[in-house]
């Protein structure tokens, strides 16, 4: 609209400006801004895929791997399979409510909870902050407990190799997790 009256009401008003400067100024900040939100999304949702894929390999291996060649599944080596089993879920539901939980939480990052001691939403942005650090302690304890799983597994009879592995992917879901909170908790800028 501004363009069409300018053309056809004030052709007369046209300055001679520099382009290089508006583009320094205005169109490289912005563009910049889109680029670095997207290239933010495309590496959490890569890690996510990292967390998600290491879980779901951890569950597989213990209903399906067998210790010897021919012999019972892992799963069936624990004293009550049926015990162990309700465990592994309680665990596993535990763990995904607690991701649910922490990436739900808002962060603190809004202009109006910068202003330290004066804004009004600075002491939101502290109750936040306390809130997203327990639910990510809930989230590490899952972590914990699956590795512990892992040497108990260990200690029923899976072989040092195997248990390794089962070892890598716990330690792939911690670090796909440290990322990604990584990610949630740094700002993107607001351009």
């Amino acid at each position: 609209t501004a363009t069409l009256i300018y053309w056809y009401c004030a052709p007369w008003v046209a300055t001679s400006m520099s382009w290089n400067i508006l583009s320094l100024a205005i169109v490289f900040p912005i563009s910049q801004g889109i680029s670095m939100a997207f290239k933010k999304r495309e590496q959490a949702l890569q890690e996510f895929s990292h967390l998600l894929g290491n879980s779901q390999q951890l569950w597989g291996a213990v209903y399906t791997w067998t210790c010897k060649a021919g012999g019972p599944r892992l799963i069936n080596l624990f004293e009550d399979p049926e015990v162990a089993k309700k465990q592994m879920h309680t665990l596993f539901d535990q763990f995904f409510v607690a991701l649910v939980a922490y990436f739900d939480t808002e962060t603190g990052g809004k202009v109006r909870q910068q202003q330290e001691g004066y804004g009004c939403g600075y002491k939101e942005q502290l109750e936040m902050q306390a809130i997203s650090h327990e639910q990510c302690l809930v989230v590490n304890s899952c972590i914990a407990r699956m590795q512990r799983l892992v040497q108990h597994c260990k200690g029923l009879g899976l072989p040092g190799g195997e248990a390794h592995r089962l070892d890598q992917y716990c330690s792939k879901v911690g670090i796909a997790f440290e990322r990604l909170s990584t990610l949630k908790e740094t700002r993107t800028p607001l351009g």
